[in-house]
């Protein structure tokens, strides 16, 4: 059961590649979106035309700094990020 944190208050956050080098400001995302949809929605703006299509959200793992973590892509915006929080986007290796 989750429980939404702020009722649906949209939340401001800011968002980073894993080198570091792009960093956005995410603002107003809603908090009943999922993580698997906040990391979607972050490739289509971190990537550069080159890029585009190369990946999938499947890709990707979202890295919670405050709580030292990677995001389960099913778990609540609302439930698991705060104001101000910083999120990594790393991308998911799997070992062969």
């Amino acid at each position: 059961m989750h429980t939404m944190n702020a009722e649906l208050t949209p939340l401001n956050f800011t968002a980073r590649d894993a080198t570091g080098q792009r960093r956005f400001a995410v603002r107003k995302f809603r908090p009943d979106r999922t993580v698997g949809e906040l990391i979607a929605f972050l490739l289509t703006r971190m990537r550069s035309d080159r890029d585009a299509g190369a990946d999938t959200e499947q890709d990707y793992k979202a890295y919670l700094d405050r709580e030292s973590r990677h995001l389960r892509s099913a778990e609540l915006v609302g439930d698991v990020l705060r104001e101000g929080d910083q999120v990594r986007i790393d991308q998911d290796l799997q070992a062969g």
